[in-house]
């Protein structure tokens, strides 16, 4: 056996950095496998699924925003009985509901379906750059990787289901905090607004107080 062939096959541990940190080099390794799907010819189909998603978590979002003003306006309804009124708001509140439910349905659907569809084109793409070049006895020869196929197997589905949900749920995170900071200051700026008016109203008509004194040490009855 040569000195060449000696050295591709030898048995000694290849010394790889790692780390388990946050680091530069983390980030870069997410971006190398988070990349070529969706920069792939044909990649048009999953950027539409995935607009949709971000469109439905919008929906979402605002219909529940809506719900909780008809809560506010049912309860107006019912502390002025206005039958009428509380019962038309109570359908729309239903209608939203149910929307949101629908909503719901699809958005699992179609998150679904992207997960199994980069995972099926992830694991393909992995597996011919496993076997090109025959890497997977330079991978079993280094040992830097144990049982690479079973690693690709079992974790790429957990990958992708992660990467396809973050951008989904950062944007839904977003829109419900600013559905609710805009709740919260409507409802600052009435109670604002009506306490400074009746504060207005009461030093306008009410006659200034009279003080009195008290003893120390005396009990006043």
């Amino acid at each position: 056996m040569s000195r060449a062939s000696a050295a591709i096959v030898s048995p000694d541990p290849v010394s790889v950095s790692r780390t388990l940190r946050y680091d530069r080099t983390f980030f870069r390794r997410l971006y190398q496998l988070y990349r070529p799907y969706w920069v792939r010819k044909g990649s048009i189909g999953s950027w539409l699924a995935l607009l949709f998603l971000l469109g439905t978590v919008v929906a979402y979002s605002v219909c529940g925003a809506w719900i909780t003003e008809l809560t506010k306006d049912q309860t107006n309804a019912l502390v002025n009985r206005d039958i009428s009124a509380f019962w038309h708001l109570l359908a729309v509140a239903a209608v939203l509901t149910g929307m949101r439910y629908v909503i719901s349905t699809i958005q699992t659907a179609v998150d679904n379906c992207l997960d199994l569809h980069w995972h099926q084109w992830l694991g393909e793409y992995f597996l011919s750059r496993y076997f090109n070049r025959r890497a997977y006895y330079k991978i079993t020869v280094d040992r830097t990787v144990d049982n690479a196929d079973q690693r690709m197997q079992e974790e790429l589905s957990p990958f992708c289901t992660m990467m396809s949900s973050l951008p989904r749920l950062g944007l839904g995170t977003l829109v419900d905090a600013a559905v609710q900071l805009s709740l919260m200051l409507s409802i600052s700026i009435s109670l604002l607004t009506k306490s400074s008016s009746r504060g207005q109203g009461r030093l306008a008509t009410s006659p200034p107080e009279t003080t009195t004194s008290r003893t120390p040490g005396v009990a006043c009855r």
